[in-house]
């Protein structure tokens, strides 16, 4: 829906009308309610890297 960028955002990387690969690890979830209730959730990107990972002990 961008057609014509106003000259007063010169500089800004717009990305209009297609998409643009970009590498991400992390995203986030918001939800907002009526009185206050509201929740974010912020995940990350599985990885194998299993260094200082727990060996999966009851209490490691």
């Amino acid at each position: 829906n961008l057609s014509t960028p106003d000259p007063a955002g010169d500089g800004i990387d717009f990305v209009a009308n297609r998409a643009r690969p970009m590498a991400m690890g992390y995203a986030i979830s918001n939800g907002f309610g009526f009185g206050g209730v509201n929740a974010s959730a912020l995940f990350r990107r599985w990885t194998d890297d299993l260094a200082g990972a727990s060996t999966g002990g009851a209490h490691d």
